[in-house]
């Protein structure tokens, strides 16, 4: 059949329909149906039966052909609700029954495919179908299909039941990872084609840590890495049972916090904050300071990492008070002049305080590149050293605060070093 036949029976169609001779109508819209699927002219079928003159009411029931065409197409959601519509029409359709079963499996919904396949194999043995080795093939690898499932599910089970054993960080990720592998379009019934380079994404870690974890979880069953592929991506199937697990399990938001900052304390985050490069500087002091400034200056680290904010901040505050003395010492000053409250003032640099050091330093025009940074983390001390200051305070110790002293104090470093 050309195009130029296609278009001339269709128009025969319309202007039958239109003199609604709906007799002659219905008989050669049949045979035009019919005669496109011989000859698998599946697009001009979808386009016949979305035509504003196409009726299927008068027509007949044609959902098996029409179910066929859109399936063939692509439009496979199209093609389920029509195979549905032709087995609810004819309860003996074996052969819509047997297509829309692999519509169910394609889906990896197996026990409806199971259910559909059972029911199509009976009926072409109580019927006599001779030509049903196709159906027979379909019901033997649907089945086998359905006892692994069974087989995995048992499996996946066991494995969720050892969820609640593992670290937070871990169990962190978990709920993570499945919360966004459902936003995704190609998240289905459990299924989910994953490229490698996207499970850092999915997981919310480095791309080290994320293999790592994938790795521990498909050893785990808590993740399956099935033998399917999505183009050239392959296609993993989450465990059913483990999000009803984390998802029972008690809130440990302070414990997860620990958990996710206890593996960031790595090499990347090391660099990434300039660690390696600061203590490079501070190994250069002279010993007398090198200890004590080394160790306040790990732990200023450690609570950065660990966003404990008002550590932060009080770690700053001393560690830049000892930075100064040490940058006193070391130009041979050991005595500290400066006016205070209108009045001279002469002290030894180990008894001055921090805002005494910031007078010296401002009044000899010492360090004023960063004198504006001196003075925020001298305020941010004042304010949160004392627990009634700070409960007067309007303003609330966040992460922006902790940052400012974390970074002004490297900048000093390298100023005074």
């Amino acid at each position: 059949m050309t195009n130029k036949d296609i278009k001339q029976r269709k128009s025969i169609i319309a202007e039958y329909y239109d003199k609604e001779d709906f007799g002659l109508y219905a008989d050669f819209a049949r045979e035009l149906l019919n005669d496109l699927h011989k000859e698998k002219h599946y697009n001009e079928i979808v386009d016949l039966v979305e035509s504003e003159y196409w009726d299927k009411h008068i027509v007949g029931n044609t959902n098996f052909i029409a179910a066929f065409a859109y399936n063939e197409t692509g439009k496979k959601d199209k093609a389920q609700i029509l195979y549905e519509e032709a087995i609810e029409f004819d309860k003996e359709d074996y052969a819509s029954m047997n297509n829309l079963s692999l519509i169910y499996e394609k889906n990896k919904e197996i026990s409806k495919a199971v259910k559909l396949i059972k029911r199509a194999n009976k009926l072409v043995k109580t019927l006599g179908i001779e030509s049903s080795e196709n159906i027979e093939n379909n019901y033997d690898r649907i089945l086998k299909q359905e006892a692994d499932l069974k087989n995995k599910n048992e499996l996946f089970k066991i494995a969720a039941a050892k969820v609640s054993n593992e670290n937070n960080y871990v169990k962190d990720k978990l709920k993570y990872f499945i919360k966004l592998c459902k936003t995704e379009v190609e998240f289905k019934n459990g299924y989910i084609p994953i490229p490698n380079w996207k499970f850092k994404v999915l997981i919310g870690a480095s791309e080290e840590k994320a293999d790592s974890l994938k790795r521990q979880w498909i050893d785990k069953n808590y993740l399956e890495k099935t033998d399917e592929k999505q183009g050239y991506t392959i296609i993993y199937r989450i465990n059913p049972e483990i999000e009803k697990v984390l998802n029972s399990l008690p809130e440990t938001e302070q414990l997860s916090d620990w958990a996710n900052c206890f593996n960031e304390l790595d090499v990347p985050k090391l660099e990434e904050i300039n660690y390696f490069d600061t203590i490079g500087l501070l190994n250069k002091i002279a010993k007398k300071y090198k200890s004590v400034i080394l160790r306040d200056y790990n732990e200023l680290v450690l609570n950065y990492v660990f966003k404990n904010y008002k550590s932060v901040i009080i770690l700053s505050g001393s560690l830049v008070e000892l930075l100064l003395i040490y940058n006193c010492e070391k130009k041979k000053i050991t005595q500290l002049s400066f006016t205070k409250n209108a009045r001279p003032v002469n002290i030894n640099i180990y008894d001055a305080t921090l805002n005494d050091l910031l007078l010296y330093y401002e009044e000899n025009k010492q360090l004023s590149t960063i004198l504006i940074n001196l003075g925020d983390i001298a305020r941010l001390y004042r304010n949160y050293i004392h627990p009634g200051k700070e409960l007067k305070e309007v303003e609330v110790l966040d992460k922006t605060k902790s940052e400012l002293s974390f970074l002004s104090v490297n900048e000093i470093i390298r100023k005074v070093v």
